[in-house]
């Protein structure tokens, strides 16, 4: 099994020649990731991960690459489900820029003085990678609004609802083209 990696990372312990990459290879311990108000945890945890690291003339450029899945409430009928991710992210540094300086994509958001915040690089770009909704299956029925049966499993005994009558225009249009008129 391999080491958890330090949290921040730190570079100092790594010199690096110009032209000279690295690679740090570890486990990375994620804590949940929220969204929309939703807890997901990082599976497996700790998860493994490559960061690769390399000193080029101008600056410097990292890799962290990373896979696993989210475990948490589908976003529709609320269960349980593993939504899978993989991370290929890269960031760069420009050498001499300043630490108030954060322009043209030359400054790794997540390296402060040496130190590399390798889990909130980590989290930023699984939430970059994920699907724009988190279901349990494509075509997630989701849950009744009235009863709270969930509609995938069967179909609950509530009564139509009256449709809305902000939509009755579209609905007379509707019938109007239906008759080609």
């Amino acid at each position: 099994m391999a080491d958890l990696l330090d949290q921040p990372l730190d570079l100092n312990t790594r010199v690096l020649a110009a032209g000279v990459a690295i690679r740090v290879a570890g486990e990375l311990e994620l804590a949940p990731v929220g969204l929309g108000g939703q807890s997901y945890a990082v599976e497996p945890s700790p998860s493994p991960a490559l960061i690769d690291i390399s000193r080029g003339t101008t600056g410097r450029t990292f890799r962290l690459r990373l896979s696993g899945k989210l475990v948490g409430p589908c976003w529709r009928c609320v269960t349980e489900t593993r939504t899978p991710f993989t991370v290929d992210s890269w960031e760069y540094q420009e050498y001499g820029r300043g630490p108030d300086l954060d322009e043209d994509g030359l400054d790794c958001a997540y390296l402060r003085t040496e130190l590399l915040d390798v889990a909130r690089w980590a989290e930023d770009a699984i939430i970059e990678g994920l699907p724009t909704t988190i279901l349990c299956r494509p075509d997630c029925a989701g849950i009744c609004s009235g009863c709270g049966t969930d509609l995938n499993s069967g179909t609950c005994s509530c009564d139509a609802p009256e449709p809305d009558p902000r939509w009755s225009g579209l609905a007379e249009l509707a019938e109007r083209l239906k008759d080609g008129s």
